[in-house]
C-alpha cells in the first residue's frame, strides 16, 4: 500500500495511517474493490456498504471536533447525483404507486454524493490506493474468466455477470489503469509495465467479451485520452502513439474471428433492418427505442412509471401493438440507460440520468487547469471513466444492476476528490460567522 510521504499540501507521514484505524480500513476498502469486482458476487455492494458507514463515521466524527462546512461543489454534486432517487419519488407520487426496488440502484448515486466529500477530507495517500486496485483489478478480471467462467460459449464473461456488463467492466479497469501511470509521482519500470499489460488485457477481454458497446468506446476513450493527456508529449511521440493504436487495432480484426463475426452482425443487422427485418440484435434495440420515445411523449412529464417497458410492453404485445419479440426484450431491459430513466420517470428522469453523467464530468474537468500534476490526471481519468460508462449506456443498461450503479458511484466519487483536491479539517475550521 502506498504509505509513504508526500510532498505538498496532502503530505501524510506513514506512521499516521498505519495508526490510523480508519485511514487504513479506507485503504483496504479502495483497494479491494476493483480486485474484487468481477471476482466474488456481491462483493462490490459489500464494500460499497462498509465504505458508506465508514464515511458517515468519520463526518460525524468531524463535525463533533469543529464541524464540517460543505463547499458550494461538493453541494452541486451531492444534489446532481441524488436526482435521481427524486425522479422515482416524483413518477410513483404522480402514478401513485410506489415501488421499494426501484430506489434500491438508484439510492446509490445520491450515496456517491456523501463518498465525494467523505473523500476529500481523507490523506491523500489513501485514495490513491486505488491506483493498484485497478490494475490489480483487470488481472483479477482475467482470472476469473478462466477459473469462474459462465455460460460456455466464445464470449467471456464469469459465472456472475454476463459477456456485456463483464466486458465493459474490465475495459474500464484497464483504461483507468493506464490513465493512473505516472499518477502520484513517477512510477517504477515495472509497475509501469504492470499497468500497461493490465490497459492491454482490459482491450483483450472486451474484446474476448463481445460486447460491441464496449468496442465503440474503445476509440471514444483513446480520442479523449489523446485530445486530454498526449499534450505533454513530443509529436513524434503522439503520431507513433497513434500509429500503434491504430495496427493494433487492424491487427486485431485480422486475427480474431469472433471480432469479424460480430462486426459483420452488425452490419447485415443494418441493412435488415432497412429492409424490414427487425428480428436481431439491432433491430429489436431501434425498435425498443422507438417505442420508448413514443411512450415517453404521451407521458412526457412523469414517464409510465419506474417498472416502466418491463410491465407496459406485454399488454402492448398482447393487444398487437408491438411485436412478441420486442415484448420479449423489453421484459429485460431497454437497452438505453438514458431511454430507460427518460421513458419511465419523463422529463426529471431524463434530467437525473443526465446529471449522474455531467456533474463528474464538471467536477473533472474544472480540474484539467490545476497546477497541482494530480488533479490534472485524477480530471482525466475521471473524464475518461465516465465517458466510458455513457458509452456503454448507449446500447445496454448499466445501471439496471446494483452493482454497476456502486461501482460507477464509488469510482465516480473516488476520482472527483482527487481532482477537486484536498478539503482539510482546518479548511472546515476557516468557516464564516
Amino acid at each position: 500500500m502506498v504509505t509513504e510521504k508526500i510532498s505538498g499540501r496532502w503530505s501524510v507521514p506513514a506512521s499516521r495511517l498505519r495508526n490510523d484505524f480508519c485511514a487504513r480500513a479506507f485503504m483496504a476498502l479502495i483497494l479491494g474493490y476493483p480486485l474484487l469486482v468481477l471476482l466474488v458476487q456481491g462483493a462490490m455492494n459489500t464494500i460499497f456498504a462498509l465504505t458508506v458507514f465508514l464515511t458517515i463515521s468519520v463526518l460525524v466524527k468531524a463535525s463533533r471536533s469543529g464541524g464540517v462546512d460543505v463547499e458550494l461543489g461538493e453541494w452541486t454534486y451531492s444534489v446532481a447525483m441524488g436526482l435521481l432517487p427524486l425522479a422515482i419519488f416524483l413518477s410513483d407520487a404522480y402514478h401513485s404507486a410506489f415501488t421499494a426496488p426501484a430506489y434500491d440502484a438508484a439510492s446509490r448515486f445520491l450515496l456517491s454524493g456523501l463518498l465525494f466529500i467523505g473523500f476529500r477530507r481523507l490523506d491523500r495517500a489513501v485514495l490513491l490506493q486505488a491506483s493498484p486496485g485497478f490494475a490489480l483489478g483487470t488481472f483479477a478480471a482475467l482470472a476469473a474468466m478462466l477459473w469462474f467462467p459462465g455460460a460456455p460459449g466464445p464470449r467471456a464473461d464469469t459465472y456472475f455477470l454476463d459477456p456485456i456488463h463483464f466486458g465493459d467492466t474490465a475495459l474500464i479497469l484497464g483504461t483507468l489503469s493506464g490513465a493512473t501511470i505516472d499518477w502520484a509521482a513517477k512510477d517504477r519500470l515495472w509497475v509501469r509495465a504492470l499497468k500497461g499489460i493490465a490497459l492491454v488485457l482490459g482491450v483483450y477481454l472486451s474484446i474476448r467479451s463481445g460486447s460491441r458497446g464496449g468496442w465503440v468506446a474503445m476509440p471514444v476513450l483513446f480520442g479523449a485520452w489523446y485530445y486530454l493527456a498526449s499534450k505533454r508529449l513530443t509529436a513524434r511521440q503522439r503520431a507513433m502513439v497513434f500509429v500503434t493504436v491504430l495496427a493494433v487495432g487492424a491487427l486485431a480484426y485480422v486475427f480474431d474471428a469472433q471480432l469479424q463475426q460480430r462486426v459483420i452482425d452488425v452490419w447485415r443487422n443494418l441493412v435488415g433492418y432497412q429492409k424490414g427485418r427487425i428480428d436481431t440484435a439491432v433491430g429489436v434495440r431501434f425498435k425498443l427505442w422507438e417505442a420508448g420515445l413514443v411512450l415517453w411523449w404521451h407521458n412526457l412529464w412523469f414517464g409510465i412509471g419506474p417498472r416502466g417497458m418491463k410491465m407496459v410492453m406485454v399488454p402492448m404485445s398482447e393487444f398487437g401493438l408491438a411485436a412478441p419479440i420486442i415484448a420479449a426484450w423489453a421484459r429485460a431491459e431497454m437497452h438505453n440507460d438514458i431511454l430507460a430513466s427518460t421513458t419511465a420517470l419523463g422529463l426529471p428522469g431524463l434530467i437525473a440520468i443526465l446529471a449522474v453523467y455531467l456533474a463528474p464530468l464538471w467536477v473533472c474537468a474544472r480540474a484539467l487547469k490545476s497546477r497541482d500534476s494530480l488533479r490534472r490526471k485524477a480530471g482525466v481519468a475521471g473524464i475518461l471513466f465516465v465517458l466510458g460508462f455513457a458509452v456503454f449506456g448507449l446500447t445496454v443498461e448499466v445501471f439496471d444492476l446494483s452493482m454497476m450503479t456502486a461501482f460507477y458511484s464509488m469510482t465516480s466519487a473516488l476520482l472527483c476528490a482527487l481532482a477537486a483536491g484536498p478539503k482539510t479539517s482546518e479548511d472546515d475550521a476557516r468557516r464564516p460567522g
